[in-house]
């Protein structure tokens, strides 16, 4: 098949016009040392360079996370522990596929809309994740913008609408996070 010159103008703005509308605003590789920065300057209230057990209640996701980050075991993040963990990102999967559960006294409850939303220091403009369980109480959150196959690593702020109640929540989503795959989240 031969193509003249419109047909050949027209491949290319509606493939660039394809190409744009999939196209999140991910990035392909995290700024670690950038987002460090970003997280002790947002958390660290008392300004002595690292995010202490007081300070890190205001983030749950590092809190959810605080093993895994905190080399040294001293209780409080520096910019180098979260920085290195972000690093780690790049030996890992790009995307997580991960159902939610949401319980209620260990019962499924169905109906609970349910959000993901980076945390802020990671980066800015990325893509939520949102979904309403079914009467199992699952769900498999989707992407908004639509088209991500998966939640990118990272760590989040979980927002639970359930019962007329809204509940928040953190959680690092990242392949050696043990129960990453099927992530459950009790409301009081």
């Amino acid at each position: 098949m031969k193509f003249g010159v419109p047909h050949i103008t027209f491949l290319l703005i509606t493939g660039s016009m394809l190409v744009g509308c999939s196209k999140t605003s991910m990035p392909e590789k995290y700024e670690p040392e950038r987002a460090a920065e970003a997280a002790i300057e947002a958390y660290d209230t008392n300004q002595d360079g690292q995010i202490d057990a007081e300070e890190m209640a205001a983030c749950a996701a590092l809190e959810s996370s605080l093993e895994r980050i905190d080399t040294n075991q001293d209780g409080v993040l520096d910019a180098d522990e979260i920085s290195a963990r972000i690093a780690s990102y790049d030996n890992m999967s790009k995307y997580i596929v991960a159902e939610t559960v949401v319980e209620d006294k260990k019962r499924p409850v169905s109906g609970a809309e349910i959000t993901f939303e980076m945390e802020e220091f990671v980066g800015e403009g990325l893509p939520r994740f949102v979904g309403t369980t079914g009467i199992a109480g699952i769900v498999l959150p989707d992407s908004d913008p639509p088209g991500l196959l998966g939640f990118p690593l990272g760590f989040y702020r979980v927002t639970v609408v359930a019962q007329g109640k809204t509940h928040a929540f953190g959680a690092e989503l990242a392949d050696d996070v043990p129960t990453v795959s099927s992530m459950k989240f009790e409301i009081p």
